[in-house]
Formats: C-alpha cells, structure tokens, sequence
C-alpha cells in the first residue's frame, strides 16, 4: 500500500478520481437505459452489500434461491496488465463522451460535468487530453524506498485515489462487453446474470 500524502501528482489524482465517478454516474444511466429495452443487466457494481440483500430479497419473493456464490480477487491490482487497464478505460470514456453529448468535462471543488464550452480559469479535459492523463498516472508509478527508486510495471498503484475508481471501470468494460456479446448468442444466459453483483471493499 502506497501513501502519497506528499506526492506530487496527488491534486491530479484526486481530480481523476471525480471525473471517475462521473464517467460510472453515465454509463450507470446507460446501462439502465439498456435494461429497461432488453431486460439484460450490464451493470455488475454494488456500492454497498444493501444492493446484494435487495438481489436476494426479490428473487426470494418470486420463489426460493436455490444457491448464492461469491469469489473473491485476492490481488486484484497488481494482477492487471496495464495494457488492458487502459483498454478498458479508454473504451469506458469513449462511451461517456457519447453519452454525455458534450466535448469537454470540467472540473469544480467537489465534482466533475460534461460542459460544451468550459468556464475561464476551469480545468478541463477533452477525451483525448483525458485518456492522455490517464495513461501517464497509471504508466508513471514511482516508489522510493530510501535511496532506490522502483517503477511499477504492473497493475495499479494501491493508495492512488483513482485507484478502486480504474479498477471498477475497467472490471465493468470487461462485463458489459461480455453481457453484450452473451446477449446476442443467448438471450435467456445473459438474463441469468442480471443478479451478478461485484463489490470492491
């Protein structure tokens, strides 16, 4: 686990961390959107274990579950190329774009907007200006341990505030890619995981 409290891209890594919250914000409405015209459910996110008790409540009250799994990721962070975490994460904006229907996303003290034309003096990003800085936090991870320096060469760096942020983004493009193609192949198999929930703690 990294502290940064002195890190020098700490401000950067806090805004990302808002601009992350409004990128799940907007393909959670996608995703709402989408199961309201198929019945299929592309979003896996839980914030809380209340989202899993809801699940299992209202299977429960057409007819008794007959079995519950759960796994657990036991080094989720580090097990991720990064390659692949910026696949993901690219495609995750792309959408957001889209969705979002406007060119830029500033940035104010406590969130992030999509705007079509950003205030004087308001940080900002354009897709690709934002892809571009994601790709240097999650490439540039330096730790010093006295004298030596160590450059991370894989998965994201624990105690980055985006951190949890990239990771549930990047588990979700994984999963809505899945459902998507599932859904195409077989209807009534994509409609079985409508219940799957995914928590990070």
């Amino acid at each position: 686990l990294v502290s940064q409290r002195r890190c020098p891209l700490k401000a950067l890594n806090q805004t990302l961390s808002k601009i992350c919250k409004l990128i799940l914000k907007q393909h959670r409405a996608w995703c709402k959107v989408i199961h309201s015209l198929s019945g299929i459910n592309y979003m896996w996110i839980s914030d809380n274990f209340n989202d899993v008790l809801s699940k299992l409540d209202k299977i429960n009250s057409r007819t008794k579950a007959v079995s519950a799994k759960q796994y657990d990721f036991s080094t989720l962070y580090t097990s991720l190329p990064k390659q692949f975490i910026l696949d993901q994460l690219n495609w995750c904006i792309e959408k957001a774009f889209i969705g979002g229907k406007k060119e830029f996303i500033s940035v104010y003290s406590s969130n992030a907007r999509f705007v079509d034309k950003p205030r004087d003096n308001t940080l900002c990003f354009n897709e690709e200006k934002l892809k571009n800085v994601f790709r240097f936090v999650i490439e540039n991870a330096f730790f010093k341990f006295g004298s030596i320096v160590i450059k991370q060469q894989q998965g994201i760096a624990m105690g980055l505030d985006p951190a949890p942020f990239i990771a549930n983004l990047s588990l979700y493009a994984c999963e809505h890619k899945f459902q998507a193609k599932l859904s195409k192949e077989n209807y009534n198999a994509a409609k079985q995981n409508n219940n799957n929930s995914r928590y990070i703690d």
